[in-house]
């Protein structure tokens, strides 16, 4: 899992936390597991943007193409890095 990713609810960083399971809602939300199962309703909303929502675990598993998403590249790095000095 990448460091740049948190829960877009509560902000806790996959260190911070004991279960480090996060959730990609089809409105692009990433969400911790609690704030995932804190979600009810009929439909369940995403607890961010109030959207109708489902969620896929983020792990090795997930589609190719969606963990693409979480990869950072290296341009991104370089301006990460020269940007702190």
């Amino acid at each position: 899992m990448t460091d740049f990713m948190h829960c877009n609810c509560c902000y806790v960083l996959p260190s911070a936390q004991t279960t480090p399971k996060y959730f990609l809602t089809n409105c692009y939300h990433l969400l911790c597991q609690q704030c995932l199962q804190k979600a009810t309703g009929n439909p369940v909303l995403c607890p961010v943007c109030n959207c109708e929502m489902r969620s896929i675990e983020i792990n090795s598993a997930m589609d190719p193409k969606l963990q693409e998403l979480f990869k950072v590249s290296y341009p991104v790095l370089v301006f990460l890095f020269k940007s702190h000095l």
